[in-house]
């Protein structure tokens, strides 16, 4: 109900507060109550909630309730059933997150003075095309229910990292859950079941090294740990390792516990696992370390958690480069000098430069036998003298200053170029952008960095002039697997071109949705 006065609103305030009075006496002793989108406070002329709650249900737990009350369950930061790698129950900042954007950063602390447990929540329909982002039911959509294999790596994104999973559930016209969503949860469950059918073995104590002797014969792929919440989160860090005919090889580096991680690797054959604890604020209580053998035809990724990893380098206009990985438990090693990263090559710790371009590659290593693919950036010439000399369109919202037109002139995923708009006759693809580069260069290459995700161009022009009158089509294409690959793509040229002036133009977006955005547009010039 839209409030358009005070007797609206005073109107507004009795519904909710009949309801809430109905919902939260007539159906006995809740555990959790949910504020979608927050409370409007009653000294701003909200309806009196902690009354209702204080009076009917003391104990809940609340989500996202007004202020004043404490929040002991929290938002994860996305409504994709993706937490934070590491996620601590500890937090120092219960600041109220309507879900309508996504909030990097919310991973807790683990010297955080207040425990409030996390909620990865996501629809059981496509976010991207299913109505109102997949949370209600419309006819003709039972095709964008999430496949199998994506929730199973929710569970593994969400539960597995020590927060709960909240599945959206559509209610269709009948008052019930469609057949499709019914049948997709059964399904899920199931599989989670047979995931963990098969225990190997599992033991509990304390102290900072346990060891978990492995039966002949088994050969366990899934494990888990759980301290003793009742006592906090104490450990800080961790390595999981395995005795095998080699020698001892690591499984599992990690950082919170808390009430439940699990991992996959491999299926090994060992003689035992063990569980060292590097660093902890008390005595480790250890609740349960577990193994468990489980089928890799289960899963629809790689068990190796290095083979599921994709890392990614970046360049600021600046020309300093960052190296980051999905997961933040496996160790960046890199080169600029061509070569492939082994388990020799250098560790990445901290941003270094490449101004005058190059290429760097990358790989993400859990022990000298496990690694990702290799990722490589070719870099240009550095961008510190460009300017943007229009833009078909730069949306009006500017995200926290990260998004912005002037962002194409580096390369980092965090700040980018869109078109999003509230008049989508006007943000929709084709988009173009025209940038000075200071000079006149002998373009052999163009890049552009994607920032991942719905809008990214997968069909593209570049254009050069000498003028910015006069324009010539260099180059014209797709851009393949950005689903899965976020790093910065290259387009040759069969021969450089003399220019001064750059056009790149979106043509077409992925996901047809209704904006384009890009992370960094740039040039490899002939002696780069």
């Amino acid at each position: 109900m839209g409030r358009t006065g005070p007797d609206e609103q005073a109107h507004y305030n009795h519904v909710v507060e009949t309801q809430l009075t109905e919902l939260w006496s007539n159906y006995g002793k809740l555990f959790e109550l949910w504020f979608d989108g927050g409370v409007l406070p009653a000294e701003q002329g909200g309806p009196q909630i902690i009354p209702l709650m204080r009076r009917f249900q003391p104990d809940a737990v609340v989500f996202g309730g007004p202020v004043g009350w404490p929040s002991l369950a929290r938002f994860v930061g996305n409504e994709r059933g993706e937490a934070p790698d590491p996620f601590w129950n500890t937090t120092s900042n219960l600041e109220a997150f309507d879900g309508t954007a996504e909030v990097v950063g919310l991973g807790g602390s683990p010297d955080g003075d207040v425990w409030s447990g996390g909620e990865s929540d996501m629809p059981n329909r496509c976010q991207l095309k299913a109505f109102q982002g997949g949370w209600f039911w419309r006819a003709d959509e039972d095709h964008l229910v999430h496949s199998l294999d994506h929730l199973i790596e929710r569970y593994f994104s969400s539960v597995a990292r020590n927060t709960n999973l909240l599945l959206g559930m559509v209610i269709d016209p009948r008052g019930l859950v469609p057949e499709v969503d019914r049948a997709r949860f059964a399904e899920f469950g199931e599989r989670i079941s047979t995931i963990f059918s098969r225990p190997v073995a599992r033991i509990s104590g304390t102290g900072t090294v346990l060891t978990l002797p492995l039966p002949n014969g088994r050969t366990p792929s899934v494990l888990g740990l759980m301290e003793d919440i009742r006592h906090g989160e104490r450990v800080r860090s961790f390595v999981v390792e395995a005795r095998t005919p080699v020698g001892w090889i690591t499984l599992w580096r990690g950082t919170c516990i808390g009430h439940q991680r699990v991992e996959r690797f491999d299926p090994l054959t060992a003689t035992e696992l063990r569980l060292r604890i590097m660093g902890c604020v008390a005595e480790p209580l250890i609740r349960e370390f577990a193994a468990w053998e489980a089928d890799p035809t289960l899963f629809s990724v790689p068990m190796d958690a290095a083979r599921r990893a994709t890392p990614a380098i970046r360049r600021n206009r600046e020309g300093m480069v960052t190296i980051t990985c999905p997961d933040p438990n496996l160790s960046l090693r890199y080169t600029c000098d061509g070569s492939e990263p082994d388990a020799t090559s250098p560790i990445y710790h901290a941003p270094f430069p490449l101004r005058d371009g190059g290429t760097a590659k990358t790989s993400a290593f859990l022990n000298e036998r496990s690694s990702s693919v290799t990722v490589t950036a070719v870099f240009g010439i550095d961008r510190s003298t460009w300017s943007v000399v229009s833009v078909s369109l730069d949306s009006p919202f500017a995200n926290d200053g990260h998004a912005g037109v002037a962002h194409l002139l580096n390369d980092d995923p965090d700040s980018y170029w869109h078109t999003f708009h509230t008049d989508k006759s006007k943000s929709a693809a084709p988009h173009h952008v025209v940038m000075d580069m200071g000079r006149t260069l002998a373009v052999s290459a163009f890049t552009m960095l994607p920032r991942g995700g719905e809008g990214v161009p997968d069909r593209y022009e570049f254009h050069l002039s000498q003028d910015g009158v006069i324009w010539t089509l260099a180059a014209a294409g797709n851009f393949t697997g950005l689903r899965t690959d976020p790093n910065l793509r290259l387009v040759e040229l069969g021969s450089p071109i003399s220019a001064r002036y750059l056009r790149f133009v979106a043509i077409h977006v992925l996901d047809d949705v209704d904006y384009v955005v890009v992370a960094g547009i740039g040039v490899i010039t002939a002696t780069s």
